[in-house]
């Protein structure tokens, strides 16, 4: 299998990279930022686990938040992960072998390989962005879900991503070669797929992520740096535009910041429930 570089947009092919531990270590830094923690505190809110149910994260990654999650459903639960990457499959079951109620499988979103209505919570962060049908991924989540089972899912919307800069012709370009992954502006679109996968009591909230470069860590001299070797901006321009980045940096006004999505809804029970709308279709 040809290697490639490690490009931090594209955690559907990490097992590819040449440095697949980058995405490791990408995941840990991500986890550890303030946006991330307020959103697993949400997540296990809306989520109400208890002792002795069954949780699955979807793109369980490196394992840490269904670790957490673990404590909620012990001693007789079950919190199952299941991620497409060998590489952070293996890292889960580390970080997770003095866990009993922690299960990791390989699989991906759009083919969960279990039965139906056996989940009391699902969760998913930062996963849609990358699969090919999110549509089908949501669809499958519901499909696994027990009835009156909850789901919390958390997207960017990397196509609302923006900088402040001089220079905001240079600004769309860095957003187009930014969003590599496959579905960038997936966070707009979760209530409507929450919706049609027949889910109800659906909300949408959500924060903006603040960040002093590029989200998922790439900077953005490097990003102009590309777009001058592929002459789509002169060196002038191009100088210039880091110029006014180094002082912004430097004077602490220079930011970027992109929207990140929180969803929840919850499957019906079995005798007709259609939520707080009255309509699966409406809220």
């Amino acid at each position: 299998m040809a290697r490639e570089p490690f490009d931090p947009a594209l955690f559907d092919r990490v097992d590819a990279s040449e440095t697949p531990r980058a995405y490791v270590e990408l995941l840990d830094y991500i986890r550890m930022r303030p946006n991330a923690q307020r959103v697993r505190t949400w997540s296990e809110e809306r989520l109400e686990l208890g002792p002795g149910d069954r949780l699955l994260d979807v793109g369980c990654g490196t394992g840490d938040d269904l670790i957490a999650l673990s404590t909620h459903v012990s001693p007789d639960g079950a919190a199952v992960g299941i991620d497409v990457s060998e590489t952070l499959i293996a890292e889960a079951r580390r970080r997770t072998t003095s866990v009993p109620a922690a299960c990791i499988v390989r699989g991906v979103a759009e083919r969960l390989p279990f039965r139906d209505g056996v989940f009391a919570g699902c969760r998913t962060e930062r996963v849609l962005l990358h699969v090919a049908d999110p549509a089908l991924a949501v669809r499958e989540i519901a499909r696994v879900l027990e009835p009156a089972g909850r789901v919390t899912i958390v997207e960017p919307d990397f196509g609302a991503w923006f900088v402040d800069s001089v220079d905001h012709e240079i600004d769309a370009l860095i957003v187009r070669l930014v969003n590599r992954q496959r579905q960038p502006s997936v966070g707009r679109t979760l209530r409507r797929l929450l919706r049609a996968a027949g889910l109800v009591d659906v909300e949408l909230t959500g924060h903006l992520a603040v960040y002093d470069g590029v989200p998922g860590g790439v900077s953005l001299a490097s990003i102009v740096e590309r777009l001058v070797e592929a002459d789509a901006i002169g060196r002038t321009r191009a100088d210039r535009y880091l110029a006014s980045l180094a002082t912004g940096h430097r004077e602490s006004v220079l930011f970027s910041a992109v929207p990140i999505l929180w969803a929840f809804a919850r499957k019906p029970t079995e005798d007709g429930d259609l939520g707080r709308s009255g309509d699966k279709s409406t809220r």
